[in-house]
């Protein structure tokens, strides 16, 4: 995903994992932030550097493909127009 203070997909992304590490739950108390942070801090450290936007996530994904980036996070606007266009798939 792109850096999640910066991307709303990222932010987006960033919210799912936090409901899934709550028992899918939406996270509504200071202590269930408490709980996930360490979690999701960990997911996102592991992705290295991250773009401010998934514009640039899906571009890298679009060029090297699934074997270099077998999830993405970004828009669906994204998604949807680059294959209305006529693009193949990466």
């Amino acid at each position: 995903s792109a850096d999640a203070r910066l991307s709303s997909s990222a932010a987006l992304y960033l919210a799912l994992l936090g409901y899934v590490s709550n028992n899918f739950r939406e996270i509504g108390s200071e202590a269930e932030i408490g709980a996930a942070l360490p979690g999701l801090l960990k997911l996102f450290a592991e992705q290295g550097v991250q773009e401010g936007s998934s514009v640039g996530v899906f571009n890298d994904y679009l060029q090297m493909g699934m074997g270099a980036y077998p999830l993405v996070a970004l828009e669906e606007a994204q998604f949807v127009g680059h294959f209305a266009q006529g693009a193949p798939p990466g």
